[in-house]
């Protein structure tokens, strides 16, 4: 809500109005339930405070939002990539056995039989298992790399989670744990 708000104050900021009526417009415009939601986080409620205070502090709860939301999101592509990386082990276990499986039936099959058919057979067969083992390597490193990438994000995020934690407690003291508003 804040941010659309935002967006209709932002061809001409105040409307000429002043932030006392601008913060009021506001507060009516959230309805029962998010009014009642939002006096909770600050003491004495929304419409006692500074419209800068109260613009600051919502921005800063946009931010966290969004962050989060990003979070999540992170979160489940990293389950994504946790799952497509149990199935490449998977098809190269299946690959792996079924490679032992056709060497050792074509050593017994050349045995009895012999002859340039099935050479040229055995170098076609070679040929695409070596294709397979290829793709399967880049496969690999590909989530190698996901995963490498998804520990430097998970690490961003806990840093930027950090630095958020720091200015909502330093800069506003509804969000300090020694205040009634914390939690």
């Amino acid at each position: 809500m804040w941010l659309k708000f935002q967006s209709v104050l932002q061809p001409c900021p105040s409307h000429g109005m002043c932030d006392k009526t601008l913060l009021e417009c506001f507060c009516r415009a959230l309805g029962p339930e998010n009014r009642s939601m939002a006096n909770q986080l600050f003491e004495g409620g929304m419409l006692h405070h500074p419209y800068e205070f109260v613009a600051t502090l919502l921005d800063g709860m946009v931010e966290t939002n969004k962050e989060a939301q990003k979070k999540h999101k992170w979160d489940a592509l990293v389950a994504q990539v946790d799952v497509l990386s149990k199935r490449v082990m998977g098809l190269e276990a299946q690959a792996k056995e079924k490679e032992n499986h056709f060497f050792l039936h074509e050593c017994r099959h050349r045995k009895n039989h012999g002859g340039v058919q099935n050479d040229e057979a055995f170098s076609l067969i070679q040929q695409k298992l070596e294709e397979q083992e290829k793709k399967l390597n880049e496969m690999k490193d590909n989530i190698k790399m996901l995963n490498e990438t998804s520990a430097t994000n998970s690490m961003t995020i806990q840093l930027q989670d950090a630095q958020i934690t720091y200015l909502m407690t330093g800069r506003y003291p509804p969000f300090a744990e020694d205040s009634p508003n914390y939690g």
